[in-house]
């Protein structure tokens, strides 16, 4: 009886998906103003299409990296990465990809690996907020002063961590989400893998949206580039609830690019083939995978 309610449960579950993920679809093919749209250089849709596996590469082996961090087994990996993609995506308000990991895993472990998914998400962030400022000072919108300060807050916090008082009390007061003994050294050389990860990815995405504007009309400049850190980190810190920021992200970068003067019309059609490219189907795919676990 329970094997068949579950299986009820699961169909259920992957049809509202199906029937969201549709209505998703329908909703951004229909905001793009087709009058006004030029298609060029299609050939550029090429390198484009290559680079997809390559982003979603580079998350899975943060993944991987905090496995190995955390001496717990792989055996698992793809699948829990592919529930995490879609948890990220259904809710992407607060960083949501562990509540499908660590479904995968025992529950022992969990909130450990909650802990440090949470960790890796802010280095991701952190790479973000530090090209979103970037970008503003070179733009002339902010100042050198805002971008040290930012730098400094991470600098301090991982001086605190390396004091072993505030070690012990933390591991005092959460000892869950510790697996044995972490030394500062392993954290900090775990810290500077996913650091240097989350700086690949975020070019790998940066030539994407570039070259998505390339070929509808928009000639390819270093200003370009950051316009597009800065849209992003807007769209980054923009709070939204549900659905792969449905509403937010499209608004948020077409005003940003807006203040570049720029067309809206190639913005918004570059912002959805990005979405769909990176986002929904991958997601689709990770999904199917999902739905494959015994």
């Amino acid at each position: 009886m329970d094997v068949i309610i579950s299986s009820r449960l699961k169909i259920l579950v992957h049809s509202f998906l199906f029937v969201l993920f549709g209505i998703l679809v329908i909703y951004q093919v229909l905001k793009i103003p087709y009058q006004y749209v030029q298609v060029a250089h299609w050939l550029w849709l090429i390198p484009i299409l290559v680079l997809v596996p390559l982003n979603w590469y580079l998350e899975f082996q943060k993944w991987r990296e905090q496995l190995t961090f955390l001496n717990l087994p792989k055996t698992h990996s793809i699948q829990s990465f592919a529930a995490g993609m879609v948890s990220e995506f259904i809710i992407p308000g607060i960083p949501t990809n562990f509540i499908g990991r660590i479904l995968f895993f025992d529950s022992a472990v969990r909130l450990s690996l909650a802990g440090w998914t949470q960790v890796t998400n802010a280095v991701q962030f952190l790479v973000t907020v530090l090209f979103g400022m970037v970008a503003i000072l070179v733009l002339g919108k902010g100042s050198l002063v805002t971008l040290s300060f930012l730098c400094g807050i991470f600098g301090v916090v991982l001086v605190i961590w390396m004091i072993p008082g505030v070690r012990g009390a933390v591991r005092k007061r959460f000892p869950e989400l510790f697996l044995g003994d972490i030394k500062p050294r392993k954290i900090v050389y775990y810290l500077l893998q996913i650091g240097l990860l989350s700086i690949i990815r975020m070019i790998v995405f940066t030539v994407q949206f570039a070259l998505f504007l390339y070929v509808f009309g928009i000639p390819l400049s270093s200003d370009l580039m950051y316009w597009i850190w800065l849209s992003y980190l807007s769209v980054t810190v923009t709070p939204s609830l549900f659905l792969g920021k449905l509403f937010v992200r499209e608004t948020v970068t077409v005003a940003i690019f807006q203040m570049g003067n720029y067309a809206t019309a190639p913005v918004l059609l570059a912002t959805f083939s990005i979405w769909l490219f990176n986002g929904l189907i991958p997601t689709i795919l990770a999904w199917i995978l999902t739905m494959n676990k015994k």
